[in-house]
């Protein structure tokens, strides 16, 4: 059986297999400055200091100091940290399934400043690292856990349909090509 640094270890390199694999595609649109990272201390730490500078926004303002908190040490969780030189653009976490069938995205956001660089792009780009990871389990299914109600447009025209609520929960979903 293997230890849980083993495991800890191998799911990282499937992360980090992703936010490479998402960077090749994505600075071939946005310019090689764009960065697909892991969650982190730098990315905690401008969250905490910068990001409250902007105009809130209803939808968002996750304490991901908290959610990190809560995450770090499931080696199954997906977290990304979608970065313009050194401006933090967005954010978003969630995970595998244990039949490794799903890969859902519980937490999604975007930093609200007018003039993000990355805006319009949080979501594709996630999107994008979210289904290098799934294929890495051959998933099936990218699904988004209660997704604002003002971004369900949005998420329709890319793909995404409503899916089967669990426990009350609202899902929408798109099958991962593999």
């Amino acid at each position: 059986m293997d230890s849980f640094f083993e495991v800890h270890c191998r799911y990282q390199g499937y992360r980090d297999a992703a936010y490479h694999r998402t960077w090749e595609l994505w600075s071939k649109v946005l310019g090689p400055d764009i960065k697909v990272l892991p969650l982190g201390k730098d990315t905690l730490f401008f969250w905490e200091v910068i990001w409250p500078l902007s105009q809130p926004h209803t939808d968002g303002g996750f304490d991901w100091k908290r959610i990190y908190s809560q995450i770090w040490n499931k080696p199954n969780r997906f977290d990304i940290a979608i970065w313009q030189e050194s401006i933090l653009c967005g954010i978003a976490m969630g995970h595998v399934s244990p039949a490794k069938r799903e890969v859902c995205i519980r937490l999604l956001e975007a930093w609200s400043l007018p003039t993000n660089p990355l805006k319009g792009y949080i979501a594709p780009i996630t999107f994008t690292a979210v289904e290098f990871y799934g294929r890495i389990f051959d998933s099936q299914l990218l699904k988004i856990k209660d997704p604002a109600l003002g971004a369900i447009p949005y998420y329709e025209k890319l793909g995404f349909s409503l899916a089967e609520p669990v426990d009350g929960s609202t899902y929408y979903a798109k099958e991962i090509k593999q």
